[in-house]
């Protein structure tokens, strides 16, 4: 429950300061936040075609430090589709790569949202720990 407190908080302070001046703690739950609620609504080609997609190079950084692992790694292969480039920085140019890509560029998306689905685990749990840890909710 704290968790969802200090995610909402970090989103409403990314709204006002935008991405880059959060703390390195904002930074970790507003991208998970983002990664998660785009991935479960529609996928990875959701999450990139859309504004949020600008976090996706941050998304391992943010899954690691509340110690999920294989969430992160499933986020760098998601990455790692677009090649050795990188997730383009603007959503413009990652919708023109997404139109781009490959049969089997669109199939790693979709096994890597059922790998995704399975890693249910315990990131409530992480995202709980990681908060109090930080006494980031009062």
């Amino acid at each position: 429950m704290n968790a969802d407190l200090a995610m909402q908080r970090a989103l409403d302070h990314k709204r006002v300061v935008g991405f880059a001046q959060l703390s390195e703690e904002e930074k970790t739950l507003a991208c998970i936040w983002c990664f998660e609620s785009r991935v479960a609504n529609g996928g990875f080609e959701h999450f990139f075609s859309s504004q949020e997609g600008d976090l996706a190079p941050y998304a391992p950084t943010a899954f690691r430090a509340v110690g999920s692992d294989r969430r992160a790694e499933i986020a760098e292969r998601a990455n790692s589709v677009f090649g050795p480039g990188g997730v383009p920085s603007t959503k413009a140019e990652r919708t023109r790569a997404l139109r781009t890509l490959s049969p089997s560029a669109k199939l790693t998306f979709d096994d890597l949202e059922k790998e995704y689905y399975e890693a249910t685990g315990d990131l409530e749990d992480r995202l709980e720990r990681y908060v109090s840890e930080r006494h980031l909710v009062r």
